[in-house]
């Protein structure tokens, strides 16, 4: 993508013009969520998933300490990005 100047022609490419309405949809989708609309898919809004890395089962809302990632970015770097997973006890 390039910038053009005021009064110059613009020729807008289909991938482009893709990127923007993605672009578009993902702030909008990223204000709902800070809304408290919840989350519609994936990670945001400070919310990790976590993983209890303990053989205690803890209730709801209890105070952990984070120990480390489920799965490192070594191990398998696309699930690492997608869905970074936090272990804790």
């Amino acid at each position: 993508m390039e910038k053009v100047r005021s009064g110059e022609a613009v020729a807008i490419k289909a991938s482009t013009w893709n990127s923007f309405v993605d672009a578009a949809n993902w702030v909008k989708d990223a204000r709902q969520n800070s809304l408290g609309t919840g989350l519609k898919s994936g990670i945001g809004g400070g919310i990790v998933p976590l993983k209890n890395m303990d053989e205690t089962a803890y209730p709801r809302f209890s105070a952990l300490v984070i120990t480390g990632v489920a799965v490192s970015p070594s191990a398998n770097e696309d699930e690492f990005v997608s869905c970074p997973t936090v272990c804790a006890r």
